[in-house]
């Protein structure tokens, strides 16, 4: 496999453009980037998807050094370096930050949201490729690597990431790169299109786009888990790509069962379901979590970045719905403590 060389300065270096046979594997929105769920999301090769058959079985296998995480500060996007929780590795390298910006931040507040790295960090940073190479609904593309910055990431906690600016590719981009070798020339990303939320506590019956996804709410509805408790809260989410030979699809609910006179007594029940969708025919993929986007390689799904907003991961799709672990970088933390994430989310009444 081709790499890149790294240095920390420079100019660019220059590379041969590489064969189709040399090409091998990926970045994702932080937050769902729109688009129409019904729509396919590119038109495979010749207008029609690869036959499963002449799915690549390793079109995302790399060594894990290979990869590096795309996180967006700001709206712009950097290539992840380290997390730092807490003040007293920056302070101690000279990042000049005022007492009143030392707490955690205030988004609207008047602290600066990054600060310049001092030589310190600079010297302590690992090396830096010239480039890396991001995945877009486009393919891939290279995008130029910058100096060293600190990001102001806390949320109600003291956080700072090192990173690098990335620049020369238009979004949305995967939160996953190529930092060594190349990403397949038939690859493509696409970030998670937006959910279908429905309520299933309002007045009236829920109204589901999807059959077969309301079909499954209805079904973990009626389990005796959620059917034999009062029902305090529910809510349903759908997700839907279109690749054009597949369609990825999950159903996730959530449900707050329980007494409404003992609110510490109640429970939150959640479900979640994913599948490959090839016309009739249904092929599970067993343990998908949440996902922040997927990869598709001539109209097929491929892999899929999820963990975000605190992991990056990315995972191989196999024709017949494996998942298998490509990648991991832990990315932000919080604690768990801050905000609450995922689909169908139900907050108990109780605290954590």
């Amino acid at each position: 496999m081709l790499s890149r060389q790294h240095h920390t300065k420079g100019p660019a270096v220059t590379r041969p453009a590489p064969s189709a046979s040399l090409l091998l594997s990926l970045f994702v929105c932080v937050a769902a980037c729109g688009g129409n769920p019904g729509a396919a999301t590119h038109p495979p090769a010749g207008g029609r998807a690869a036959a499963l058959e002449d799915v690549p079985t390793h079109a995302l296998a790399a060594p894990a050094d290979a990869y590096g995480s795309v996180i967006l500060h700001d709206d712009q996007p950097y290539l992840f370096v380290a997390l730092e929780r807490g003040l007293e590795r920056v302070l101690a390298a000279g990042l000049p930050i005022e007492e009143a910006c030392q707490e955690p931040p205030n988004p609207e507040g008047p602290c600066p949201h990054r600060y310049d790295a001092t030589a310190a960090l600079i010297e302590s940073a690992p090396a830096a490729p010239p480039s890396v190479q991001v995945l877009t609904p486009e393919g891939a593309c290279e995008a130029s690597v910058g100096e060293l910055t600190v990001l102001v990431t806390g949320n109600c906690l003291v956080s700072f990431t090192l990173a690098r600016p990335l620049t020369g590719c238009a979004g949305p981009l995967s939160p996953v790169a190529r930092v060594s070798g190349f990403w397949d020339a038939d690859l493509r990303y696409h970030p998670t299109p937006p959910l279908e939320n429905v309520s299933l506590t309002d007045t009236g019956a829920p109204r589901f786009a999807d059959a077969g996804h309301a079909a499954r709410v209805r079904a973990w509805m009626s389990e005796p888990e959620v059917a034999g408790r009062p029902l305090q809260q529910g809510i349903a989410s759908y997700a839907r790509l279109d690749a054009g030979g597949d369609v990825l699809e999950t159903s996730a609910a959530g449900f707050l069962v329980g007494s409404p006179e003992e609110e510490c007594e109640q429970e939150v029940v959640q479900r979640m379901s994913s599948f490959l969708r090839r016309g009739d025919a249904l092929t599970p993929v067993a343990d998908l979590p949440e996902w922040s986007g997927a990869l598709t390689w001539r109209g097929r799904v491929v892999g899929v970045v999820s963990g975000l907003p605190h992991y990056t991961r990315l995972a191989s799709v196999s024709t017949a719905g494996a998942l298998r672990q490509e990648f991991e970088q832990h990315v932000w933390s919080d604690n768990d403590e801050c905000a609450q994430f995922g689909w169908a989310l139900i907050e108990y009444p109780c605290g954590p």
